[in-house]
């Protein structure tokens, strides 16, 4: 596992994953700021669920940015380091674990987000039906 080009090559998939996640978070942005600026305030509690959700995006961000910090790290450590391979094999190896965790912490924030925001505009929707009528 000392090659450095194994955590390198994960990193464009993270970029990806940032990139998809900060287009969420900057829609949803958007969003509340229509919704405040032209909402009732029958739609208060939908808007303090988005911005939870907004909270829910800012945390998967943190958690990709820092996997890809590891990652780098973990590939720094291995290519520098390729002389001492034994002595350093335990620390590269953490290194990824350590990466891959919070990549799968990442993303299971996003499934909880995915999940809410689903509930969020199926009670937003009703209400709107609702006020229609």
């Amino acid at each position: 596992m000392t090659e450095w080009y194994i955590p390198i090559t994960i990193l464009p998939a993270i970029g990806l994953l940032l990139m998809s996640t900060t287009a969420l978070a900057n829609a949803l942005s958007t969003e509340l700021s229509t919704m405040i600026k032209e909402e009732s305030m029958d739609f208060q509690d939908i808007i303090r669920l988005k911005i939870s959700q907004l909270g829910l995006l800012n945390r998967a961000l943190v958690g990709f940015y820092i996997s890809s910090g590891i990652f780098a790290l973990s590939g720094f450590v291995a290519g520098v380091f390729n002389s001492f391979a034994e002595s350093v094999e335990w620390l590269i190896s953490t290194l990824m674990l350590a990466g891959i965790v919070v990549v799968l912490v990442s993303l299971i924030v996003l499934i909880v987000y995915s999940i809410r925001a689903v509930q969020i505009k199926k009670t937003h929707f009703q209400r709107r039906l609702e006020e229609g009528n």
